[in-house]
């Protein structure tokens, strides 16, 4: 089994019934300009069906479910839904 280490999910777009999913890592500073922002770069494409994506963001938001249960994680109110 392959791991791959990716620090985020770049881009997710969705063709003919097909989730690609971008994962991005920092790209290493460019010696010519050590100040300048860090950049994003693609190291790793899944592409799933439908279906598929559909079951692991289910698995997701299982998982984030039980970390917030578990006092893990705490979830922001969402200011657009909160009242008050």
């Amino acid at each position: 089994m392959n791991q791959t280490f990716a620090d985020t999910v770049g881009n997710i777009t969705v063709t003919g019934g097909l989730v690609r999913i971008d994962f991005v890592s920092l790209a290493p500073r460019q010696p010519e300009d050590p100040q300048a922002p860090r950049q994003f770069e693609i190291t790793q494409r899944v592409v799933l069906p439908m279906d598929g994506f559909l079951r692991g963001m289910a698995a997701q938001q299982d998982m984030m479910k039980k970390l917030v249960d578990a006092g893990v994680l705490t979830m922001k109110p969402n200011p657009d839904t909160a009242t008050g």
